[in-house]
């Protein structure tokens, strides 16, 4: 028998007990006569999920110029004559079910090119299909983790709920009282995990207390605030199902291990949290844990946190004493006064809900996270005003600010972390500043992590490794409307790590991305940005000036690890990361390398964006870069963009990798090293544009690219590299070879190292 199970009986007895003690309800003829409102606690309870597979067949129809008779036809080629028939070898624990045919030769997996716009325009669909309620304002996170988790794992796919959204009927949350009875209910569950508070009994005093507290709420906040009390007690019930089966010491370790680390080294910021000693570790018990359960855990707590959200938005400051009441699962925080608040950190170390209504707050310390291994949820619900999160966290930008302040763990951890828990943060309203070092701002490792800002001009600034970035878990930065800046120095903006599905959500707004990097223009740090951090990275990425660039991760990045970084040599499998901007607005994308869609070692990257003129601008792989059987998209739904490549990249296929470039629509122009269907050393690239007046500014450098090749080969591989532009537009070819012009098809012989026509074929074609 579980420890959940041995929990819920000890729980019904101690709910008999409380009901004995309670006076019966009279019995009334008079229909006008009320019976008053119980004060029984209510029970935590754990809701079941239906799991069914995710159907993305058809989502996106490849454009028949490509597989007929002028495009693979022409060659006598299908899609069959295009599977990768080598692949590194992963670890058995890996999937990559979406864009893999699971090969049983050996553990390797092998990419199928031709699902991944599929799979990345079913995708961005659901996605965009799940918050379309924000418009109607009405709550979206509970759809939009059902599809998450649905995308992003190999495991067990939650479509929907069988059940009432929160709490079953009989829980009479639409009466007085409700808030009171729910503490009371999380308070008679007993934590059974390591170091779990242990507070004075309960008693008459506090049960008054809270009962005044609540008396002038109106019912729908009585209501939400017992909602999300319990959602957090469910958290806990399904933690344990989580850990069921692991050795509690192990992943106590693993959880510690995360802590005091110098993030300002390669390794921890690539793999984390100090290394492959300490991946190894992680990967031998992470079988143990039933991930799904977090999951589950997550669309609870998050519904009912953005549900509180926009009940708060309707709710009059209230002159009620506020609550602050520890119980075994974390610290209560409540204040109805819509007054400036500072929250310290000695106040919120321990709380696991904190309700602000309004009022322009500051918040300090570790908070939305699950930082210590007794918490199963952590959340906080700021309903409006102009709020800092975490303001005494270095500036990362500031010129003044060294690596151990800007990567220093004491200030991560925090802003939406779910580490081995559920960490959520819901900002109703007001322009909004968030700073933080380390996971944080969306951060899932072993559970999932959520920050959604649902309107104003925010601020998200970040070290590495968050801003929607999952590790074993997922990792969700949302936000609903205005025009925001993001800012992060590696991992983040939507990066899918082994086993992990992490995406940066913006629905609307005129917005930045940046990940920081040495030069181009006034909207990023001043040039040696990198240099004065003083940070420990070495990497063979430099100028013609020698000048080092480095590995940015960021904007949407599926990333694997490597099998030579570790002592075992065992390759694990890179997760699903996504940056998804559905507005129209006109935004801005900065990065260095390794950005922009980008996948490795079988990692899924993808960016989209959903209209408007919007400039791209990245030293080295990227926009649509993939490396070591990695995978790559990028789509762009319109507009007149601007996209720039300082050294070959945007659009690449590279070590059995998949890269694709989709551009649905605009005036759009491309500068620098820019790949146009350039697959390189056996690899599959595509690169299709299907609208404008396009320009194409290919750099000299590469000595006139050719629009469609195979670049260096492998001996009885079947490779192609494929560039389309279908717009029926006038376009401009700027350095390109003299076939390469408007409503033409040329195909072009394969160059550099091992090719040979028979198996290596480029296309080109321009309608």
């Amino acid at each position: 028998m579980g420890l959940r199970h041995v929990l819920r009986i000890s729980w019904a007895v101690l709910l008999a007990a409380a009901l004995t003690g309670c006076p019966e309800e009279e019995e009334v003829d008079d229909d006008d006569t009320v019976a008053p409102p119980s004060e029984d606690p209510i029970e935590p309870t754990e809701g079941a999920m239906e799991a069914e597979p995710l159907d993305c067949t058809g989502a996106y129809a490849i454009p028949d110029e490509l597989t007929g008779d002028e495009g693979l036809g022409y060659h006598g080629w299908t899609w069959d004559d295009l599977e990768f028939a080598i692949g590194w070898p992963i670890s058995t624990t890996d999937k990559t079910r979406w864009v893999s045919d699971n090969t049983t030769n050996g553990p390797s997996i092998r990419v199928q090119p031709q699902l991944v716009p599929e799979v990345g325009t079913c995708y961005s669909d659901l996605v965009a299909e799940a918050v379309a309620p924000a418009a109607d304002d009405e709550p979206i996170l509970e759809g939009t983790l059902v599809e998450l988790s649905a995308f992003g794992h190999a495991w067990d796919h939650y479509d929907e709920l069988e059940r009432d959204r929160y709490v079953p009927d009989e829980f009479d949350l639409d009466v007085p009282m409700a808030t009171m009875r729910a503490i009371r209910g999380l308070y008679g569950l007993d934590n059974e995990l390591p170091d779990a508070p242990d507070p004075e009994d309960w008693d008459d005093e506090t049960t008054a207390a809270l009962i005044d507290a609540t008396a002038d709420y109106p019912q729908a906040l009585d209501s939400a605030v017992a909602r999300l009390v319990i959602a957090v007690g469910e958290a806990y019930l399904q933690k344990l199902d989580a850990l069921e089966e692991a050795d509690l010491d192990a992943i106590e370790r693993i959880h510690d291990q995360f802590f005091g680390e110098n993030w300002s080294t390669q390794t921890a910021a690539m793999m984390g949290p100090v290394g492959g000693t300490v991946v190894e570790d992680i990967e031998e018990h992470q079988g143990s844990v039933d991930t799904d359960e977090f999951y589950g855990a997550a669309m609870v707590v998050a519904s009912s946190a953005e549900d509180l959200a926009r009940v708060l938005a309707d709710v009059e400051p209230l002159d009620s004493p506020g609550i602050d009441v520890l119980t075994p699962h974390g610290r209560i925080l409540v204040s109805t006064a819509a007054e400036d608040s500072t929250w310290t950190e000695d106040q919120l170390e321990d709380a696991v809900v904190v309700v602000d209504l309004g009022g322009d707050d500051v918040y300090h310390g570790r908070y939305a996270a699950t930082h210590e291994l007794w918490m199963s949820a952590s959340v906080v619900v700021d309903g409006a005003g102009n709020d800092l999160y975490s303001p005494d966290v270095a500036d990362i930008e500031a010129e003044e600010t060294t690596a151990s302040q800007a990567f220093d763990g004491g200030g991560g951890f925090t802003q939406g972390c779910g580490l081995f828990g559920v960490g959520v943060l819901v900002d109703g309203a007001g322009d909004d500043t968030y700073t933080a070092t380390v996971h944080a701002q969306g951060d899932g490792v072993f559970g999932v992590g959520l920050l959604y800002d649902l309107e104003g001009a925010d601020s998200f600034r970040l070290g590495t490794n968050g801003q929607g970035t999952g590790h074993y878990g997922i990792g969700v930065l949302a936000d609903g409307a205005g025009d925001d800046y993001y800012g992060v120095y590696t991992m983040g903006q939507g990066a899918g790590k082994p086993r992990g599905h992490g995406v940066l959500l913006d629905m609307d707004g005129d917005d930045i991305y940046i990940g920081y990097y040495n030069e181009y223009g006034e909207t990023l740090p001043g040039p040696g940005f990198n240099n004065y951090h003083g940070l420990n990275w070495q990497w063979p990425y430099s100028d013609d000036e020698g000048k080092p660039h480095y590995m940015s991760i960021c904007q949407g990045v599926g990333w694997g690890y490597r099998g030579d970084w570790f002592t075992d040599y065992t390759n694990r499998a890179g997760g699903f990361g996504a940056l998804i901007d559905l507005g129209e607005g006109d935004d801005q994308h900065y990065a260095d390398c390794m950005a922009q869609g980008q996948g490795f070692v079988y990692g899924f990257g993808y960016l989209y964006d959903g209209g408007g003129d919007d400039l791209y601008h990245t030293f080295w792989w990227g926009p649509a870069a993939s490396a070591h059987m990695g995978v790559s998209l990028m789509v762009e739904e319109g507009g007149n963009d601007e996209i720039d490549v300082v050294a070959l990249s945007g659009g690449y296929g590279y070590d059995s990798s998949v890269g694709w470039v989709l551009d649905h629509g605009g005036d759009d122009t491309y500068n620098g090293q820019f790949n146009y269907g350039r697959a390189y050393t056996y690899g599959l690239t595509f690169m299709i544009n299907t609208g404008g007046d396009d320009t194409y500014n290919a750099d000299e450098a590469q000595g006139g690219p050719r629009f469609g090749i195979v670049d260096s080969g492998d001996m009885g591989q079947n490779l192609i590299g494929v560039f389309m532009d279908l717009g029926g537009g006038t376009d401009t070819y700027v350095n390109a070879s003299e076939h390469v012009v408007n409503d033409a098809v040329w195909y072009n012989e394969p160059t550099g190292s091992n090719v040979d026509a028979q198996w290596h074929k480029g296309i080109g074609m321009d309608r």
